[in-house]
């Protein structure tokens, strides 16, 4: 299953209160990350489908820089361990759950 794909259908569903237009570009990073294999913020951009490569590195640094997409990490990383699919994100996101409740 393609991973736009799989967030589409497992974490879209439990992540209901992130913001649509921050979702989608959440999407677009990880079809972005799977096709370019680089998760560089320009490397996402360039990847990125866009009118423009400039457009694209613009879109992905605002999306990365979204003080917003920080507090709804929680939501994310539940959704993936909500996943039970694979021990290494299950602990992942475990431990990145622990570090955003402390503030780490």
């Amino acid at each position: 299953m393609h991973a736009t794909e799989i967030i589409d259908k497992t974490i879209g569903e439990a992540c209901q209160s992130i913001h649509e237009v921050r979702f989608a570009a959440l999407k677009d990073a990880t079809a972005a990350a799977s096709v370019g294999r680089c998760v560089s913020v320009t490397a996402l951009g360039r990847a990125v489908e866009a009118q423009d490569e400039k457009l694209g590195i613009k879109r992905m640094d605002r999306l990365i820089g979204n003080v917003n997409l920080y507090g709804e990490l929680p939501i994310i990383y539940g959704a993936l361990v909500a996943l039970n699919s694979c021990p290494v994100i299950r602990s992942l996101a475990s431990w990145s759950i622990e570090a955003c409740s402390s503030g780490s």
